[in-house]
């Protein structure tokens, strides 16, 4: 009786060892790169107003596909993404020496922002090639006197991954592709 106990302990060990743990994921703050004044610098003025999350699902930032391609399992976000991208191009803006203000003005310009898709895709069944892709799909849009310039900012990004076991394998991988998009759109306002 005792060797079928600690067997069965046992068997409930390795099962849990490898079953997928769906942690939420949380993602460091945004580090600006340093930028040098030029002489003769223009000060700007930006009214960060809103970023929008679009997303239907705005909690689930990956999925795992099983053998039949269907979603196996999801990781999902710890925070809201849209807050998380606010504070990032704020940041950014900011290293740039580019001047927040808390309302708009008429020499300042207004951005809104709206995230329109951001998701992993992590498919169990390939052994070789990409088996982890990502997109990210934003819309930013830049107001100044009577001038609008709407931009759409994406990025997709695809790598080889080894078996993904827990949410916090999407972290990296997303972190980077979102960091990207930062840096993408922080250069598309401050250039406008």
């Amino acid at each position: 009786m005792g060797k079928i106990l600690a067997l069965a302990v046992g068997f409930c060990i390795i099962l849990t060892g490898c079953a997928y743990k769906s942690q939420a994921i949380y993602f460091d703050p945004y580090a600006p790169k340093v930028y040098k004044n030029s002489s003769g610098h223009v000060l700007q003025k930006v009214y960060l107003k809103s970023v929008v999350d679009l997303r239907q699902s705005t909690e689930i930032l990956g999925t795992v596909i099983g053998p039949d391609k269907t979603p196996k399992t999801y990781a999902a976000s710890g925070e809201m993404v849209s807050v998380w991208l606010y504070e990032a191009i704020k940041s950014g803006l900011q290293a740039r020496s580019i001047f927040l203000i808390d309302e708009p003005q008429k020499d300042a310009k207004t951005v809104k922002i709206y995230i329109k898709q951001l998701h992993a895709v992590y498919d169990e069944n390939l052994f070789k090639g990409n088996n982890l892709r990502a997109n990210m799909d934003i819309k930013v849009e830049i107001v100044k006197d009577k001038e609008k310039i709407v931009k759409n900012i994406s990025q997709e990004s695809s790598t080889w991954h080894k078996p993904i076991r827990d949410a916090q394998a999407f972290k990296p991988f997303l972190q980077e592709l979102m960091e990207d998009i930062v840096d993408r759109t922080i250069k598309e306002i401050s250039d406008f």
